[in-house]
């Protein structure tokens, strides 16, 4: 079971990843996601805190969300990956595309938040 949480601070729309992102999964939160970086504002922070697993359709979601960042001119960073989750991004070479901070505070100071 998946769960998209979202919270607005300041001008950071902050996504609270919770259970996990699988092919069946991954495009209700693509499109929760979406509807979210609809509403204009182009920084976004995802929390990993409560995601338990990542497939690779949850991957093409992350890239995704960053493509349409990056053509507002936009920002994503991603914080709270456990270790298990951190191993995925090694492995498949994600943690060299995107922008992963250890917390929340620290992913919001990066943003300006």
């Amino acid at each position: 079971m998946m769960n998209v949480e979202h919270e607005i601070r300041e001008d950071i729309d902050i996504v609270f990843l919770n259970g996990r992102i699988d092919a069946q999964s991954a495009p209700g939160v693509n499109q929760e996601v979406v509807t979210i970086l609809d509403g204009g504002r182009n920084k976004m922070l995802i929390d990993f805190k409560s995601l338990d697993y990542i497939s690779s359709a949850g991957l093409r979601v992350l890239i995704t969300i960053a493509k349409k960042l990056k053509a507002s001119q936009g920002r994503l960073v991603l914080c709270n990956l456990d270790e298990k989750i951190n191993k995925i991004f090694d492995v498949s070479g994600f943690t060299a595309i995107f922008d992963i901070r250890i917390t929340q505070e620290e992913a919001l100071n990066v943003l300006g938040g």
